[in-house]
């Protein structure tokens, strides 16, 4: 592979390591908030009784 090729190739993947990450970021960000909510109904439930 030549330079320009090299650096094509390097563009892609970062773009790609990039899409990736902000993917696993909304997808632990929700997952997170759920959980969150889960806590806080177990939490409500509790101090009733």
């Amino acid at each position: 592979m030549n330079k320009k090729e090299n650096t094509i190739h390097a563009k892609v993947i970062n773009q790609m390591n990039q899409n990736g990450a902000m993917k696993n970021w909304i997808k632990d960000y929700t997952e997170t908030r759920h959980y969150i909510h889960l806590e806080r109904e177990k939490e409500k439930k509790t101090s009733y009784t």
